[in-house]
Parts: C-alpha cells; structure tokens; sequence
C-alpha cells in the first residue's frame, strides 16, 4: 500500500494524502510561493518521514507547517518541520500525541488493516519533542507572490483556523466543515454560539465561489453546509435540542454524545452541557 500521494490543483498548490484505507485519508495542502512553502496539516505520524519526502518531491523551498487544530492526525507530522504553527486554545490536545492513540486512531481510520498497523507500529514518529508557535486571526503568512490568512472557527476544536490563499481563492479548513462535525470539546451552550458567529465571520470574509477544503476529502465542501452547519450551532447554543439523537464515537474523549441536525449538516457534542 501507498501511504502517500498527491494531486495537483495549481502550478503551485497540491492536495497531499495520507492513506490509512482505500476509503480513509488525511488530506493536506501545499502552497508553493516564490520564497517559500506553506504545508497544511501533517498528519498522524506513523508512517515514518513520509510526509516530509512526499513535500520534498515537490518543492526544495523553506516549509512551514500550519496546523489547523490540534488532534492528533493533523498534527503528529509537525515534527518533522521546524516551523510550525497551532492555535494556543489547541494546546491541551498534545497529550493526545502519545504512541498508543495515534496507533489506536490509525486502526479505526484503517478499519483495523493489520498491514496498516504493523508498518506504522514500526514506523511511528517519536513526538515527545512536539513544539510550536502560536496562530490566530489576522495572522498572515507572506510566501512571496501569495500572502495566507488565518481565520478563525472554533467548534471541532476550541483552537480550529482557516488557512485562506485569497489570491487562488481557496481555503483549508481542516475539520471545521462536514455533514458531521464532531464537536465534543466544546462545553457550553455559549461556545456553539462562538461557533455560529465564528462561521459567519469566516463566510463574510471570503468569496461566494472560494474553494473550501475539508481534511479527510479531496473535494470542496459546499457553502450551503456551512451554512447548515451554522444554522445547526445557532439551534444548539439556543437548546433547541429535543429531538437530537445518541451517537457514539470511540475515539473521541467523550463517546457518547448527541447529534444535532440543519440541512445537510449534523454537530455531535457532549449532553453534559445540556445540564
């Protein structure tokens, strides 16, 4: 099996794949400037340097690493670079970088393919030196010939950014945006407010055509499922929650949780905050 490939979107822009199944990926992308690289997201970790080599095959400038949030399959590869970046509220899921979740997380994604894990159980990256900068809101990345963005949308994650290239229209989202969103770190009904208004913000600032990139898919997500997404936060921080339904996810902290549906979009969060 390949655990690493590439597509082309640009002349200078990439899709970068880390393969746990034929149905299970972790998708990055690389932006090439004329002085440097920007690589989005890097990865669980478990399959040695790969994701370092699948970027040398396509530039030979600087890279710095920008990580969306702080779970472990978007993270892990960092230290495989020396300049990196995590919002400072995703601190706290570093812990999460230990050998065992990421091979536990690895089985799920690879529907528990023992090719899969045996490789990465020999090839998994030490991350006890993980370390980065922090990255907020209004924030910039200048590459020479393209300057990224950093936007805010706290919900998957309390530290969740966008890496927005206005130039080529397009932005990275990580996990922000998906017909489900698992947000279980979130621990009040004020903080889905946060992420409606978070949202809305991040809608209001680029285009109505602007490509926006999920983290496990290849393909743009569409602006009606942020809205969705949106309008399922709003109803959530409003308690509008009585017909939600249970769900489980055995590599989330918090397993069982609620579902809440708008649209095409579905949130899952911890019933605690219901309380």
């Amino acid at each position: 099996m390949e655990y690493f490939s590439h597509t082309q979107l640009k002349d200078h822009i990439w899709l970068i794949q880390e393969h746990y199944a034929e149905d299970s990926s972790l998708v990055m992308g690389l932006i090439v400037g004329t002085r440097k690289a920007a690589l989005i997201d890097s990865g669980m970790g478990v399959f040695g340097p790969g994701v370092y080599e699948e970027v040398k095959k396509l530039t030979n400038k600087p890279v710095l690493c920008i990580c969306t949030h702080g779970h472990p399959d978007h993270i892990a590869g960092s230290v495989l670079f020396d300049e990196v970046y995590l919002n400072e509220r995703d601190l706290d899921q570093v812990g999460r970088l230990a050998p065992e979740k990421r091979l536990f997380d690895t089985g799920m994604f690879s529907h528990r393919n023992e090719e899969v894990l045996a490789y990465a159980r020999e090839h998994i990256l030490d991350c006890s030196g993980f370390h980065s900068k922090n990255v907020d809101e209004g924030d910039s990345f200048d590459l020479g010939g393209i300057t990224l963005e950093i936007l805010k949308l706290p919900g998957h994650s309390k530290g969740e950014i966008a890496v927005y290239d206005r130039l080529d229209n397009l932005v990275f989202s990580g996990d922000a945006f998906s017909d489900h969103v698992p947000a279980s770190s979130l621990k009040s009904l004020a903080e889905f407010q946060e992420m409606a208004d978070g949202i809305e913000r991040f809608l209001s600032a680029i285009y109505a055509d602007t490509a926006v990139y999920h983290g496990h898919r290849t393909e743009p997500v569409s602006h009606q499922l942020m809205q969705d997404e949106m309008q399922a936060a709003r109803e959530i921080a409003a308690g509008q929650t009585g017909a939600d339904t249970d769900e489980y996810n055995p590599i989330s902290p918090v397993p069982h949780q609620k579902k809440h549906v708008a649209g095409q979009a579905a949130i899952t969060y911890n019933p605690a905050i219901l309380e």
